[in-house]
């Protein structure tokens, strides 16, 4: 793969005679001539273009030890900003494509002279869905690119839809992917676009509407994740109205947004709750209090926090209790450091259902604390649970590794 991406820029140097040949461009004599699809060729050009001048990644990428997708990253990445290439190299090691991808991200946004309006403007201006029919199996598909806060509120909906074709079919007896369940959601949508899940929100009412879960579930039942949009906004950021460097300003899992939006979610009866962390580390979260669903001010914002916190504010750090769930101040506090992800180290979840996990198991301390508890996906916590799978500790960036157990030798 590295070697098709490092000669594909020899297809660019004779287009008109490509055309002559029959083919619209060079992405599509790629695509003809290597049996993949112009997207896949188009990808295999910009990776090609990007590589251009970055001999430290040309040389990794012609060694053959990292991901097509790797080297794009990688490579996107330094031509962004130049001495971010040894640090790229060496986290593309060890770190998984996707945590390759999010610092790529992340180092590009920190050398862009575009504002975060602007950055807005250009994603409403892309917006875009296709659909079509597979040429092979007859099935409808389709794709769609959306800018990042109708992104999240889009998935939020489906998730929430497909919580109650998840209910059904367990009921039921069947066991489908969660990628089923969602295109079940989608059509939902389309059907039934004002309905309401009201199995949803009767057997998963939102966690942060009550003090504590009164109900602990039997033995077998686990603690189901509520999906919803998470923005995580430093307390600065929202007074000023804009994100300076190094503040967060996000929706979890799907990217930064404009202070702008901000302000509307602040003045919007959305629930809002305040996240006291250690100034050192953003993950370490010391204090929880629960703001409700009033509008918020800009201007007072600083003493609505202060009053909130000294009025409300649970100690989630030391809070023990004995019940098997986390209680809402403790579900916010996971919502902060997770951002409503799998906390699993490199995990491919996407959007597939998520549970609070226990680590030392419940059964054996029957107690719950914010240190102990991980979100992961249902296929990570069956490992854990079922395969001898362990949980390594909390990172810095809010993560933790599952190694698998050691070999069989006997």
């Amino acid at each position: 793969a590295s070697g098709k991406t490092l000669v594909a820029p020899r297809a660019t140097e004779s287009p008109r005679l490509l055309m002559r040949k029959g083919f619209r461009d060079p992405a599509d004599y790629l695509a003809r001539t290597l049996d993949i699809t112009a997207g896949e060729a188009m990808a295999i050009l910009a990776t090609a273009d990007v590589l251009d001048g970055l001999d430290a990644t040309t040389d990794a990428a012609k060694k053959g030890g990292m991901a097509p997708r790797k080297v794009a990253a990688v490579a996107s990445a330094a031509r962004a900003n130049p001495d971010a290439e040894d640090e790229m190299l060496k986290l593309a090691e060890t770190a998984s494509v996707k945590d390759v991808q999010e610092r790529s991200r992340q180092i590009r946004r920190e050398a862009s002279t575009e504002t975060d309006e602007q950055r807005a403007a250009r994603a409403q201006r892309r917006r875009n869905v296709r659909v079509w029919i597979d040429e092979e199996t007859g099935d409808g598909r389709g794709s769609w690119r959306l800018p990042p806060v109708e992104q999240a509120e889009f998935v939020a909906e489906l998730n929430r839809r497909k919580q109650t074709f998840f209910d059904q079919a367990r009921r039921e007896g069947r066991h489908e992917n969660d990628e089923a369940y969602l295109a079940d959601a989608l059509v939902d949508m389309a059907r039934h676009p004002a309905a309401t899940c009201r199995s949803l929100d009767a057997e998963h009412a939102d966690p942060t509407d009550g003090a504590d879960v009164a109900a602990e579930p039997t033995p077998r039942i686990r603690t189901r994740w509520n999906q919803k949009v998470i923005f995580r906004v430093d307390g600065t950021t929202a007074e000023r109205g804009e994100a300076l460097a190094g503040e967060r300003c996000e929706i979890a899992g799907v990217g930064p947004i404009p202070g702008t939006e901000v302000s509307a979610l602040l003045a919007s009866d959305a629930f809002k709750a305040v996240v006291v962390t250690d100034p050192d580390d953003h993950n370490s979260v010391q204090t929880v209090a629960h703001l409700g669903r009033a509008p918020i001010d800009p201007a007072t914002l600083t003493e609505t926090i202060c009053a909130a916190v000294a009025d409300q504010g649970v100690d989630v750090a030391s809070l023990v209790h004995t019940g098997r769930q986390p209680t809402a101040a403790q579900v916010t506090a996971i919502e902060w450091i997770s951002g409503g992800q799998s906390q699993i180290r490199g995990s491919t979840g996407g959007n597939g259902r998520l549970e609070i996990d226990h680590e030392p198991p419940w059964e054996q301390t029957h107690h719950t604390v914010l240190a102990e508890l991980t979100l992961a996906t249902g296929h990570e916590h069956d490992l854990k649970t079922h395969q001898g799978w362990t949980l390594g500790p909390l990172g810095p960036d809010g993560k933790r590794d599952l190694t698998p157990p050691p070999p069989d030798t006997s």
